[in-house]
């Protein structure tokens, strides 16, 4: 029970500080600092499982971390204004890196749409009170927030915690980094973004990545 509701809480720390960041510094900076959860998780790992901390799991997190930077590094930003903003990313990341310790502990106790259900139940009841109670959205807002729901939160969740039941925990975050490869071939079938030359050299080193971890999970098993 504890354990539930402190994923109800990381699941607010980690989503109210990601979007506060976009607010607040450019979207590059948000992503990059957001992304160093799979290296706060990995280092937790040690510390809450019997996983020793692998060769490849560092190897792979280096290699993907420095994809993602080439991925963002031509819209960084740096200066005293963004410094709020990378803040707010970063508690972001401390909330999905710990949010990765937590839901493995949850996934070996608890049914999937178990967790599932209070992790939505509990973030709803602690913020209702902050909404003011102003349900007056137009039909647009509601619309995407229905969508955000069913596609961001619920369906991908499912898939999320099952795919946490199955694999090491310091494994997790890194596979993870295929989100950003995602979100820039959506940039460029939905908005006609066209990825530079960096983007494709990082995007290549994030599913190098993820393929060293694949290959570790297949052989452990």
């Amino acid at each position: 029970r504890f354990l539930l509701f402190f994923s109800g809480l990381l699941l607010i720390l980690n989503t109210f500080s990601y979007f506060k960041a976009y607010t607040l510094t450019t979207f590059s900076n948000t992503v990059l600092v957001h992304y160093l959860a799979p290296v706060i998780a990995a280092l937790l790992v040690p510390i809450f499982f019997k996983e020793k901390l692998e060769k490849t799991t560092i190897i792979s997190l280096v290699i993907s971390l420095f994809g993602l930077y080439l991925i963002t590094f031509p819209n960084l930003a740096l200066g005293s204004r963004h410094l709020t903003g990378m803040f707010f990313a970063f508690l972001s990341a401390i909330g999905y890196g710990s949010l990765i310790i937590v839901n493995k502990k949850l996934v070996e106790k608890l049914s999937l749409d178990v967790i599932l259900f209070y992790q939505s139940l509990i973030p709803a009841l602690i913020l209702l009170p902050f909404t003011g109670f102003d349900f007056s959205l137009t039909l647009m807002p509601f619309s995407l927030l229905v969508a955000y729901t069913l596609l961001v939160s619920i369906l991908p969740g499912f898939l999320y915690l099952a795919g946490i039941k199955r694999v090491e925990a310091q494994h997790v975050g890194i596979i993870g980094y295929a989100e950003v490869i995602f979100v820039v071939l959506l940039g460029f079938l939905l908005f006609k973004e066209m990825p530079k030359i960096t983007t494709f050299i990082g995007g290549l080193l994030i599913l190098f990545g993820g393929y060293l971890v694949i290959r570790a999970e297949a052989k452990r098993r």
